[in-house]
């Protein structure tokens, strides 16, 4: 089925990096916890007592069992996007034609198949058992060292221009497994994003509550609530015929997050230049200004979206007060691409602003 924004071929990091914010320790990775969207230095996770400690360790043990399925999909699912994408522009969707005199084909980063497969492999004998999970990593893996084989071959194959010597034979035999492997893959890919998102979302508010409860709501709270919010819009345009009221509901809280970061900012931004109470001293006020930076570029595309929606054609409006993406007439409002991507674009770079630009 096809998404306006999240067919699989266009949502890129859609996962985002907004997991695994903990209080405890308040700072991440790229989508766990070793990626940087900032720390205060709180303390550790399980601080609590009772029913709370044991809910927050539970937290703690989701977030390293979900880490590698994340890592693969980070590590994988673009560049497997851009392969299709650039092997197609020398190879018709039916196979090569024999004519072809320099085709090209990109592969996987040399370990990044065998490193996803080793990750869901241990993975699954971590807490929580979550087989649905299992089993979406495990086909996941499973495409992916498949599509990481037959490109090699390809690669070697076209490099070598082999295809002068046996006219095409091989490529005209690897092309049709090539593209079940494609097919295979998005399948496999649009299912862990799925289950994926079906833990993440939850976790993220247990985790903005936490931090609303132990810290309050500071530096880290709003802008952890300004990326569950960009999360949400994307869930809100993530299909073919979008929900308008919907649409618009989750643009206003994202607006509202955004508003309430920068108030925030504005009354306490001489706290980020202070190497005490800011970890990420002396870039932290300058990561601030990226991140706003990224998402004022994100709501700007959001703008851009929601009037394209609003005033959409009748040709477009469907039942429910719903509009067709695919019978927009604004796929011009961009530059650089139709207003689904554009916007996919920008949230894509707010994840990566929350990724590389850290501060409390």
């Amino acid at each position: 089925m096809h998404h306006a924004l999240s067919s699989r071929w266009l949502r890129i990091v859609a996962i985002g990096t907004i997991v695994g914010l903990s209080v405890g320790n308040l700072g991440c990775k790229k989508l766990i916890r070793k990626v940087a969207p900032g720390a205060d230095g709180g303390g550790g996770s399980g601080s609590g007592s009772g029913a709370a400690a044991q809910a927050d360790d539970a937290d703690t043990q989701l977030e390293k069992k979900i880490e590698p399925y994340i890592e693969c999909l980070n590590s994988i699912s673009s560049n497997v996007i851009q392969m299709r994408k650039y092997y197609l522009t020398f190879i018709p969707p039916n196979g090569p034609t024999g004519k072809e005199t320099s085709p090209g084909m990109n592969t996987l980063s040399k370990g990044d198949a065998s490193k996803c497969a080793a990750g869901v492999a241990k993975a699954k004998t971590k807490p929580p058992s979550n087989p649905q999970l299992e089993q979406a990593g495990e086909a996941f893996a499973q495409a992916a060292t498949r599509i990481d084989k037959i490109s090699n071959e390809l690669h070697d194959y076209f490099d070598k221009k082999n295809f002068l010597d046996d006219k095409w034979a091989k490529g005209k035999a690897l092309h049709p497994q090539l593209m079940e492997a494609f097919k295979a893959f998005g399948k496999a890919d649009d299912t862990l994003h799925n289950v994926l998102d079906g833990i993440t979302k939850p976790l993220h508010q247990r985790e903005l509550a936490r931090v609303e409860k132990e810290d309050g709501k500071k530096f880290v709270y709003h802008r952890l609530h300004v990326l569950n919010t960009a999360r949400d819009f994307i869930d809100a345009a993530d299909d073919p015929e979008i929900d308008f009221s919907h649409f618009t509901a989750a643009r206003t809280d994202f607006q509202k997050a955004l508003a309430d970061l920068t108030a925030y900012g504005d009354a306490h931004k001489a706290d980020l230049k202070e190497q005490k109470t800011a970890p990420s001293w002396p870039m932290a006020d300058t990561n601030y200004d990226s991140f706003i930076r990224a998402a004022n570029n994100f709501d700007k595309a959001q703008t851009t979206f929601w009037r394209c929606l609003r005033d959409a054609p009748a040709e477009a409006k469907v039942a429910g007060g719903k509009v067709a993406v695919e019978k927009l007439k604004c796929e011009k409002d961009f530059f650089d691409g139709t207003v689904d991507r554009v916007v996919l674009k920008k949230y894509n770079e707010l994840i990566s602003a929350a990724n590389s630009n850290r501060f409390p």
